[in-house]
């Protein structure tokens, strides 16, 4: 991997970023690689090519997601940081007005062709789809996982939907006033998402957007940033967590263990 150097010694990788220019940090472009990445893998998944089936193009999603839940709970925690609040009448529009206009726009060629012409005989499975379509429902759809299922790559749009509509609500609204739950409430959903899985369940794509969104959390708090940046997990965590959520430490624990990988590989590609 190619890194910056820095200093006179030759060689020499940069110092790992402190947790000030961390936070001063306003445009992560390291991670329009990995976004890269991921758009490569699904690529190779839908070339449907033994060729290219060890990069388990399959993951693709999954690195989006993880990447998603990270960039949306940092802006909101810098929005919060800023302002004191995070508006979020200003966080739907702005959402709204990235999303819903193509979305639709899309879709409703979908419904031209596939209903309109009936083409490939689409007509009734669009129709029967529709109301999870409208509603942004994609990926509980009927059949969605069916290769030749009309609009069925949408899906991954349904998982972003229902996180940009829930967690801001719950994270910094309802849980405004105590910050600090916030940690406890995205281990608990990444806990219960993971419970709920199985191979034919949806609740994983969920779960690896709460990973992101704990990981955004963690960096956000010096103890945590700097524990994990020293690749270590001791008693430095213990500030993170007030008196009254005691029981949810070990939780924690195994949480801040599961995203040091996470961590280790977001600081390498920043060097």
């Amino acid at each position: 991997m190619l890194r910056r150097l820095s200093g006179a010694r030759p060689g020499r990788p940069k110092p790992l970023p402190t947790h000030e220019e961390y936070l001063s940090e306003r445009y992560f472009r390291p991670l329009d690689g990995v976004r890269a990445i991921s758009i490569f893998l699904v690529l190779t998944w839908h070339v449907n090519s033994s060729l290219f089936a060890w990069l388990s193009g399959w993951e693709g999603p999954s690195i989006f997601f993880v990447i998603s839940g990270f960039l949306i709970t940092t802006l909101c925690l810098r929005e919060e940081g800023r302002d004191g609040s995070m508006s979020l009448k200003a966080f739907y529009v702005r959402r709204a007005c990235r999303i819903l206009p193509l979305y639709y726009v899309v879709f409703a060629f979908y419904i031209l062709i596939d209903i309109g012409f009936n083409r490939q005989g689409q007509r009734g499975p669009l129709l029967h789809n529709l109301p999870w379509y409208f509603t942004y429902m994609n990926d509980f759809a009927p059949n969605v996982g069916t290769l030749g299922t009309p609009f069925r790559l949408s899906w991954t749009l349904g998982v972003e939907e229902k996180f940009y509509l829930l967690w801001p609500l719950l994270g910094f609204v309802l849980l405004a006033r105590r910050p600090r739950w916030r940690l406890v409430a995205a281990a608990l959903l990444v806990a219960v998402t993971l419970i709920g899985y199985d191979p034919g369940s949806h609740y994983l794509f969920y779960s690896q957007i709460m990973v992101g969104c704990l990981l955004a959390i963690l960096l956000h708090r010096r103890a945590s940033y700097e524990a994990l940046q020293n690749g270590r997990i001791d008693e430095q965590h213990d500030a993170m967590v007030v008196d009254d959520e005691a029981a949810a430490r070990g939780l924690a624990d195994r949480t801040l263990v599961a995203i040091r990988g996470a961590f280790g590989y977001f600081l390498a590609i920043r060097r």
